[in-house]
C-alpha cells in the first residue's frame, strides 16, 4: 500500500483528519477559540490546578509551548495561573469564568462535528469504526515501545 495513493487507508485517514480540523476551525472561529485550544481547555476543566508542566505532560507537548499557548488564552480570559502556595517557581492553571463557559459551548460543538461526520451511519456502523479506530489506537501504542504519550 502506497503513501501517494489517493486510495490508500493512511491517505484516507489523513484526508479526514485535514476535513475535521478545516470544519472544526470554522465553528470554533466563531467563538473566537483557536483549534489547539479545546484540549486544553477539557483537561483544565477535569484537572483543576494543575501545573504548567503535568498540563504539558498531558497534552503531549513541550513546556514552552504550553507557555505560548496559556499567554494567549490568558490575554483572552479564559485561564488564570496563580503561583503555587508551597513551591513559589510553580504556577497553578486554573480556568476563568469565561473558560468554564466556553466548556458548556465545545460540548455542543463537539456533538455538532459528530453528528456532521457520522451523518448516514447507522449505530452498528459506528461501533465497528469505533472499535476499528481503537485497534489502530492499540497498534500504534505498541510500536511506540512503551513509551507513554496521553491521548
Amino acid at each position: 500500500m502506497e503513501f501517494h495513493n489517493k486510495d490508500s487507508l493512511l491517505f484516507l485517514l489523513f484526508k479526514v483528519q485535514k476535513l475535521l480540523f478545516t470544519k472544526s476551525s470554522e465553528i470554533l472561529e466563531k467563538i473566537n477559540i483557536y483549534p489547539g485550544q479545546p484540549p486544553l481547555l477539557l483537561v483544565l476543566y477535569h484537572n483543576s490546578g494543575i501545573t504548567q508542566k503535568e498540563l504539558a505532560k498531558k497534552l503531549n507537548v513541550t513546556p514552552p509551548t504550553i507557555a505560548v499557548m496559556l499567554r494567549r488564552m490568558e490575554k483572552h480570559g479564559l485561564v488564570e495561573k496563580k503561583l503555587d502556595e508551597k513551591d513559589r517557581r510553580v504556577y497553578r492553571v486554573y480556568l476563568s469564568e469565561r473558560g468554564k463557559r466556553m466548556i458548556g459551548k465545545l460540548h455542543k460543538i463537539m456533538a455538532e462535528l459528530e453528528a456532521i461526520v457520522f451523518d448516514g451511519f447507522n449505530e452498528n456502523e459506528k461501533e465497528t469504526f469505533k472499535e476499528l479506530l481503537n485497534k489502530m489506537a492499540s497498534n500504534i501504542k505498541k510500536s511506540l515501545g512503551g513509551r507513554k504519550v496521553e491521548c
